[in-house]
């Protein structure tokens, strides 16, 4: 399937482009919207004799391609929207040759706390938490981390919550979508209604708090040792091409270096979690504070 003469527009994060084809200039809107990157946009050669075909080229409501040749099919026009605005950020980092941590993030004090765990800790909750306090928010679930000035930025893709079936669902603004991706049912939010943090600016790093979660009430400190710390970070980079093998090396040495400390959260208690690290953060890193919370 070939696309019909399309509009492109040309997105730029941190050095790198990515050019994107779609058939209607809405596109790039919510692009706009939902990447928090602003989006130049020009008339496709209608000659079709471009060097090379855009990386990701929307056909219709239920077809893109990748590389002008990988055509993917979805269901709903909702599910290929939410497939674009998180392929996004994904080819981004690839072309860039970044390291991304798994971990949501937020900023106290002109610094970032991170909140890293494995999938369903808890940190897409934890980041909506924080934005309902008034912090500004780097993401929910990756940052990039650049070792050599030792910063950390957010990346351009929305918030992302899942759906899990029976159970209550939260009212989502007017602007998010909802799609099924992967067998799993989400909900995007753009970064633009959800108030996140301009990606484009990096952050030092006060604090990494690796989170677990336990049955019943309470929240429960966790002792990390070194090799605990470096394994843990380790275990939460995204996976890289062995030609960056080196940058995830040197992300993940830095990472280690920082205060890092263990949390366990019981049911209900994100709302104390985020009270107990934000006043650990306030006192210094004192995880003294973080005991005080304990149930």
């Amino acid at each position: 399937m070939s696309p019909p003469l399309s509009m492109l527009g040309r997105l730029s994060w941190l050095g790198h482009d990515l050019t994107v084809a779609a058939p209607d200039p809405v596109w790039f809107s919510w692009l706009e919207d939902f990447t928090g990157l602003a989006v130049r946009t020009e008339e496709a050669d209608p000659s079709g004799c471009r060097a090379a075909p855009p990386v990701l080229s929307v056909v219709d409501d239920r077809h893109a391609l990748v590389d002008g040749n990988d055509l993917r099919s979805f269901s709903s026009l909702n599910n290929l929207k939410a497939w674009l605005f998180l392929t996004v950020s994904d080819v981004m980092i690839e072309r860039g040759g970044f390291t991304a941590f798994h971990a949501a993030g937020f900023i106290v004090d002109g610094r970032a706390v991170l909140v890293s765990g494995r999938p369903w800790a808890g940190k897409s909750s934890w980041a909506f938490a924080a934005a309902e306090r008034g912090l500004d928010v780097l993401g929910d679930d990756q940052v990039l981390v650049d070792a050599a000035v030792g910063l950390v930025y957010g990346l351009p893709r929305p918030m992302k919550r899942r759906i899990i079936s029976g159970a209550e669902t939260t009212s989502s603004p007017s602007a998010a979508v909802r799609a099924s991706l992967d067998d799993e049912e989400i909900v995007l939010v753009p970064r633009r209604t959800a108030g996140l943090a301009p990606v484009d600016r990096g952050y030092p790093v006060s604090q990494i708090v690796h989170l677990s979660r336990h049955r019943g009430p309470g929240i429960v400190p966790i002792s990390l040792d070194s090799f605990t710390v470096i394994r843990t970070v380790l275990d939460q980079m995204r996976g890289r091409p062995s030609a960056f093998l080196r940058q995830t090396a040197a992300a993940a040495r830095m990472l280690s270096r920082l205060r890092n400390s263990g949390l366990s959260v019981g049911d209900g208690e994100i709302a104390r979690g985020l009270d107990a690290v934000l006043d650990s953060v306030h006192h210094g890193g004192d995880e003294s504070h973080l005991r005080t919370h304990q149930g």
